[in-house]
């Protein structure tokens, strides 16, 4: 089975850093097509509360793939984990993913493939790093308070002043 080069969900093309797309069998359920993929934290947001996707896959050899699949699972975002998509959909032809690594969902020694192996959080935020709103009371000397509110532009300077912090300190 060629790889995957390019998925589309709803439409929408996200970032791919790693996936796996392989066959699940059940003796109760048969066959199901399942793909995980690494995705970024901005993409894992936009799906955690959704629970179906039109899903084209785009394949190296260039041909294309439309299904119907549900989201069976998106890692949280703010844990420190990388983030991965589960899609799954219910296949009445397995032959025709012949080439794919079966998990037999009966056995014992059932063990999923992981498309986070070797991929950190770090190159994942390299790629999309997402923001979060956070309040923070502080008590600082009146002109310093002044100043604050007479700038438009408060979160950049934050930012700027915790990096450089950060970097200050590895650094020491």
């Amino acid at each position: 089975m060629p790889q995957i080069k390019r998925v589309k969900i709803n439409g929408e093309e996200i970032r791919l850093l790693n996936n796996v797309l392989y066959l699940h069998y059940s003796e109760g359920d048969g066959y199901s097509l399942l793909l995980d993929t690494v995705i970024t934290e901005v993409d894992a947001r936009k799906y955690s509360h959704k629970d179906k996707a039109e899903v084209l896959l785009r394949y190296d050899d260039d041909k294309e793939e439309s299904l119907d699949m549900f989201i069976t699972g998106v890692t949280e975002v703010g844990n420190g984990d990388v983030p991965v998509l589960e899609l799954e959909v219910n296949i009445d032809n397995h032959e025709k993913f012949r080439n794919l690594e079966v998990v037999n969902g009966d056995s014992i020694e059932c063990k999923f493939p992981d498309p986070t192996v070797g991929i950190t959080i770090e190159e994942v935020r390299k790629i999309d790093m997402p923001s979060d709103k956070i309040d923070i009371t502080a008590i600082l000397p009146i002109d310093l308070k002044e100043w604050l509110h007479s700038n438009n532009n408060i979160s950049e300077i934050l930012k700027e002043a915790l990096y450089d912090y950060i970097n200050k300190k590895a650094s020491e």
